[in-house]
């Protein structure tokens, strides 16, 4: 199972998930949209009902809060493996 390899265990999904609880913002639909769509921000967007401008606010957040490197293929290949494993 993806989820149970530790080779693919971001700690940073799990600290995106409490803070999404405690705070109510949404990052980790936000990024799954995101993955989703292969990085198509309209499409994204739409996906999760979400304007344009208020998804690249989210994305750009999420990325210095949770130091995300999106523009590493390796990260966002296991980002996606992992949220499309994980509840």
């Amino acid at each position: 199972i993806i989820g149970s390899d530790s080779r693919l265990w971001l700690q940073v999904l799990d600290r995106m998930a409490a803070h999404d609880a405690e705070k109510g913002t949404g990052y980790r639909d936000t990024l799954r949209a995101y993955l989703d769509s292969f990085g198509d921000v309209p499409t994204a967007s739409a996906r999760i009902f979400l304007h344009q401008n208020t998804f690249r606010h989210r994305m750009r957040r999420m990325t210095e809060i949770f130091g995300l490197n999106l523009d590493d293929p390796d990260e966002r290949l296991v980002l996606w493996l992992l949220l499309r494993t994980s509840a």
